[in-house]
């Protein structure tokens, strides 16, 4: 039950991480 409640958590975070980091980085590259 812990793992499954905490999985998606997890995911959620990284996902999130991912697009802001993307999201910083794009317009560096394009400048």
């Amino acid at each position: 039950m812990t793992y499954n409640s905490t999985l998606p958590k997890v995911f959620v975070y990284l996902l999130t991480t991912i697009e802001t980091l993307y999201q910083t980085s794009v317009p560096l590259e394009v400048q």
